[in-house]
């Protein structure tokens, strides 16, 4: 049985926008597909997070009909009903099989070989939180284009597209992505390939450079004569919090593919891995023709190679950036200037941007950290060793373990002496990586409790969307978890704010600082996602401790 139930995580960066953009990279205008946008369909009703953006998309103004892959021409987009089949109905899983059932061009069957899982989702329950979602899943599974199914071999053999999104952790010990899921999954693939017919298979989870040669091996092991197909990389770009919009009005789609060749060039006589290829383009962008024609995204056709390096890149580059201002940050605290008017002078150059300029606690969830983990593997085995994602990876650990120091310390009031923390009590609200998720894998908030805890504190935390049982694998019983923020203050030396949840602001706000000063046992407060600014707390009785900011004695308790 195959483990499909591991989630996958994301992050995309970048403004928004719903009109075609040129790229900003240096690539030849025929690997790029642009069409201009159509008049948008009818929109689905009582969207609340994206208003008119998840509705029923037509991939052409005729009601589609259905066909079979095999009559789709690679020449351009079709309006045929393309099966799909989503392997893995985690995060990326069942956000893309969500967002694709939106499109009129297709019907999506997620499968996952957790029986719990898939009964939960039959009966509305979804098994993340993820903004928007739960009401995409709804529509479609009422309007029958969304369906769930622990049956991979039904599913593979009705599908004209096979999506691979499985989890790709990191293997312990070595930082390599842990690949079995993802091929197992293309052997279970390979032995139910329709037969005669043609299949796409596309690699969805974020995997190595060769992963795509790979599974087009073991499918090829497995799968019965006459079966035709073709092996896709089509890395996502979703960011947790914000996938479905993300989804919905990507900035670009990435197709790679075994050999990409200008839409002009003429196709060698006899050449059927060419022909295949071509083949494969043209199913995936009749996929993707609503976002294309509707949108105007982009659709950038590369090899297999340069889709999966792109993935890898992006993340890096990400994950570089986040570690840069939080050094900036460093220096701002001995400089006693303000990184938060650092950043934004920075991110107003339009050759930086403002996108992960936030200072905070160092970056996390199941992505960035993964991801840069195993670039710096990838590097070292093609003997092109990455110092700089090697050294982005060595400062955020630091950059957590520091911020846990600095916690400890305000939680003594000024006494450098780190045995003393043993015994005092430390309120903490946030434990996800980062709001409007409730995913605590490798959430820097979650590994600064941990520090805290070794050092004998006692830790009450808070946070609205992290799970119980998620946060008690990763810490046990040592930690208290609490349901509201005045329950993480009561008799706490120190409140930590950890994760930028919007409710922490609000409660703060309702209850008043006085309100909130009395609950405590000492006036400090640690916040490190800068979520005030340094006047108000001038004012608020608190001792206030921030990332790349002058500490704030209170000029005086308000009365």
């Amino acid at each position: 049985m195959l483990a499909f139930s591991f989630r996958c995580s994301w992050r995309g960066a970048g403004s928004r926008r719903n009109i075609p953009c040129r790229s900003p990279i240096d690539v030849p205008p025929d690997r790029i597909h642009r069409t201009r946008p159509l008049v948008t369909a009818a929109k689905r009703p009582n969207s609340l997070l994206i208003p008119n953006l998840y509705g029923h998309l037509d991939a052409a103004p005729s009601s589609p009909q259905p066909a079979s892959a095999a009559s789709i021409p690679s020449s351009s987009p079709s309006a045929a009903l393309l099966r799909v089949a989503m392997i893995g109905s985690g995060y990326v899983g069942l956000v893309s099989g969500a967002c694709f059932a939106s499109f009129a061009n297709c019907t999506v069957t997620c499968v996952d070989s957790d029986a719990d899982k898939i009964a939960k989702l039959h009966a509305g329950q979804l098994p993340i939180f993820e903004a928007g979602l739960d009401a995409v899943v709804r529509d479609n599974v009422a309007a029958e284009r969304l369906h769930f199914s622990t049956d991979l071999p039904s599913a593979v053999r009705n599908a004209d597209v096979v999506f691979i999104a499985v989890g790709t952790p990191s293997r312990r010990g070595d930082g390599h992505a842990d690949l079995s899921y993802v091929f197992r999954a293309s052997e279970e693939i390979g032995r139910n390939l329709r037969a005669p017919g043609y299949t796409v298979i596309v690699n969805k989870s974020t995997v190595p450079v060769g992963t795509a040669r790979r599974v087009r091996e073991l499918v090829s092991m497995t799968a019965p004569p006459g079966a035709a197909f073709d092996v896709v990389s089509n890395p996502e770009f979703l960011r947790q919090g914000s996938a479905v919009h993300d989804f919905m009005i990507p900035e670009r789609v990435v197709i790679g593919v075994r050999r990409a060749r200008p839409a002009t060039q003429t196709v060698p006589a006899g050449d059927g891995d060419t022909a295949d290829t071509d083949r494969a383009v043209g199913v995936m962008r009749a996929l993707y023709a609503p976002l294309e024609r509707q949108r105007g995204v982009p659709v950038l056709v590369t090899s297999v190679e340069e889709a999966e390096m792109i993935k890898y890149a992006a993340n890096a580059f990400l994950a570089t950036k986040l570690a840069f201002v939080n050094e900036m940050a460093d220096l701002c605290e001995a400089a006693h200037a303000d990184v938060s008017m650092v950043a934004r002078a920075m991110g107003l150059d339009a050759r930086i941007g403002m996108q992960y300029l936030q200072a905070g606690p160092g970056f996390g969830g199941s992505c960035l950290p993964k991801d840069t983990r195993a670039l710096a593997r990838i590097a070292q085995e093609l003997s092109r060793p990455s110092r700089l994602v090697e050294t982005v990876i060595e400062g955020n650990e630091v950059r957590k373990r520091r911020v846990a120091q600095r916690i400890a310390l305000a939680a003594l009031d000024g006494d450098q002496d780190m045995i003393r923390v043993y015994g005092k009590r430390i309120g903490v609200l946030g434990l996800t990586f980062k709001a409007h998720t409730d995913d605590v894998r490798d959430s820097p908030a979650v590994f600064i409790v941990q520090e805290l805890l070794e050092l004998g504190a006692r830790v009450y935390a808070y946070d609205p969307q992290a799970r119980p049982e998620d946060v008690r694998a990763q810490l046990g019983d040592s930690i208290v978890l609490v349901s509201s923020v005045p329950e993480a203050a009561r008799d706490a030396d120190v409140l930590a704010v950890l994760t930028e949840w919007p409710e922490f602001v609000e409660a703060c706000t309702q209850m008043g600082w006085r309100a909130l000063r009395a609950l405590m046992r000492r006036a400090a407060l640690f916040d490190a996602r800068n979520l005030w600014s340094l006047e108000e707390m001038q004012h608020s009785g608190f001792t206030y401790h921030s990332i790349g900011r002058p500490t704030v004695i209170p000029i005086a308790a308000p009365e």
